[in-house]
């Protein structure tokens, strides 16, 4: 669910295994009722929401599309703001904080694109156990990339800034949950809670 102009979207992936000319959906949950759809592919990854744009990708490959969120009907041609080159699969979804889109895509490559248009801020290789692991950031905009294996934390920006990185030795492709203040991991073996005592 976004918030578009005072108004609530439902975002629904919908391109199957490939992609097709309503990949990404919008319906106003209130009543059904179709708002929007474009192109693209859509299907094992959610779509991410921020800086006046939905980004999507298919998860398994194929190209990422930005689209602004405003139109109604058909938006193919009128409401699509750039797209990127082929993806690698990435089963996890990809993540918008501040003026930059992260996505982790197979090979452990972390690629960040520019909201405004798509123009590439970096592509780097990370340490990562899994990824299928869907990200969270914080507050301060630090970006984690958190599993019960090898993990990582970025601070959002157009430069890679690598804050952290640790091994919990049981990995997974599960993505962290967040409660009080504290991460909760789901290993192969155990269950990991990470926070202050």
């Amino acid at each position: 669910m976004i918030e578009v102009n005072g108004k609530m979207q439902l975002l629904v992936a919908a391109g199957a295994m490939g992609s097709g000319g309503d990949a990404m959906q919008a319906f106003d949950p209130a009543d059904g009722k179709r708002i929007w759809w474009c192109k693209g592919g859509g299907e094992s990854s959610s779509p991410a929401y921020a800086s006046g744009i939905v980004y999507f990708d298919s998860g398994r490959g194929g190209n990422g599309t930005a689209v602004d969120p405003t139109g109604e009907g058909d938006v193919s041609d009128s409401h699509i703001k750039w797209t990127t080159s082929r993806l690698g699969e990435a089963i996890g979804s990809p993540i918008i904080v501040g003026d930059h889109v992260y996505r982790l895509v197979s090979g452990g490559v972390l690629r960040c694109w520019s909201t405004k248009n798509g123009d590439e801020a970096y592509s780097t290789r990370v340490n990562t156990s899994s990824t299928w692991i869907s990200p969270i950031a914080d507050g301060n905009g630090r970006i984690y990339f958190a599993s019960a294996g090898k993990s990582f934390v970025i601070q959002a920006g157009a430069e890679f800034k690598l804050l952290a990185e640790n091994d919990l030795g049981d990995p997974n492709h599960a993505s962290p949950a967040v409660a009080d203040g504290k991460l909760i991991l789901v290993g192969t073996k155990h269950v990991w809670c990470v926070g202050e005592k």
